[in-house]
């Protein structure tokens, strides 16, 4: 587990091919979470679409009594898909194994429109644009307190570590529908 104190010593984020993680679970900083944490008084909200929804771990995550309070939520526009490789959760540098992650609808249909053209040697027109409808995820959304922002981002950047990356979206609490 690290610290905010200690990660404030640490170098700068490094990324490690082989073993496909940042070293020390330490990963880029974005400048629209800090932005968003300061727009929200400090307070961050945090979408968990995978095993962040069961287990939470003992993290800050888990601290209820703490004031981190949990809401079921969905992003739309987005899809949860095994597609990431992860020398990290799964499998080795050698052969990674896949781990869920979130991809945008655009992002998925870039990825099948790839896929056809590997597998026909061309790309259709109109592979991947199809009307559709948008993709949704649902999840557990966390606000997390002022008091536990900066530990709880660095025991998931930590926990995370294998490819993971900090992106503000769009979640949508199903209680309130805001």
């Amino acid at each position: 587990e690290i610290k905010t104190e200690e990660r404030e010593e640490q170098q700068e984020p490094t990324w490690c091919p082989e073993q496909q993680i940042y070293v020390g679970g330490v990963v880029p900083d974005h400048v629209e979470v800090q932005q968003l944490i300061s727009s929200n008084k400090g307070s961050l909200r945090i979408f968990g679409y995978g095993s962040l929804c069961w287990n939470p771990g003992d993290s800050s995550l888990a601290k209820s009594e703490e004031g981190v309070t949990m809401a079921l939520g969905r992003a739309v526009g987005w899809k949860r898909c095994w597609s990431q490789k992860s020398a990290d959760h799964r499998g080795t540098p050698e052969f990674p194994g896949l781990v869920c992650t979130l991809l945008t609808d655009e992002e998925v249909r870039s990825i099948i429109a790839a896929e056809e053209k590997k597998k026909n040697g061309e790309t259709k027109e109109h592979v991947g644009e199809e009307e559709t409808a948008a993709s949704m995820t649902e999840g557990v959304i966390y606000t997390v307190p002022p008091a536990l922002v900066e530990d709880c981002l660095s025991e998931l950047d930590f926990r995370e570590k294998g490819g993971y990356s900090r992106d503000v979206i769009d979640v949508i609490e199903d209680e309130s529908g805001k």
